[in-house]
């Protein structure tokens, strides 16, 4: 049985109402808590296929599938097990996570140094506040990344993809 990747997200892929970004994931277990699932990430993007980008791939490719679960639909049943089925989640959401994991140590670090700067620390005691500044960053980012965790949550898609 082959593993599903996940989908390119895209306005093809986008959900029913629009509002949700697509991925695929493998039915491993239905039960009374919800379906369990495994994701498999993607093997980059465009840039990381170059040897460019971010090193996001590198990490997802050491990390290996995510397998959580998510709540049962609702209306109809349950998906099979070993069938593809497709998760949405809100694009907000993932905005959100992005600014919390990126924005808030790179403001934290400009922050830091433009206070130096205005202390008059000079160009080294601007560089060395820098860290601190950073560090601020991504603990503050990290806190507010736990914070959205909830509200993070993918969801099925009203029909599987496909059985297989």
């Amino acid at each position: 049985m082959a593993k599903p990747m996940i989908a390119e997200a895209g306005p093809a892929d986008a959900a029913a109402d629009g509002s949700a970004e697509r991925c695929t994931a493998e039915v491993l277990a239905v039960g009374a808590d919800g379906v369990t699932v495994r994701v498999t990430p993607r093997p980059g993007c465009g840039p990381c296929a170059r040897g460019v980008g971010c090193g996001q791939a590198l990490g997802l490719r050491r990390r290996g599938a995510l397998v959580f679960t998510v709540a049962a639909p609702a209306v109809g049943s349950p998906p099979a097990v070993g069938s593809e089925v497709a998760l949405l989640i809100e694009p907000r959401r993932v905005l959100a996570a992005a600014v919390a994991g990126y924005g808030y140590p790179l403001a934290g670090l400009l922050v830091a140094v433009l206070l130096a700067s205005a202390a008059g620390a000079g160009d080294v005691g601007a560089a060395l506040a820098a860290l601190p500044g950073l560090f601020a960053g991504l603990w503050l980012g990290r806190r507010e990344a736990r914070r959205q965790a909830p509200r993070l949550r993918p969801r099925l898609a009203p029909a599987a993809i496909g059985a297989r």
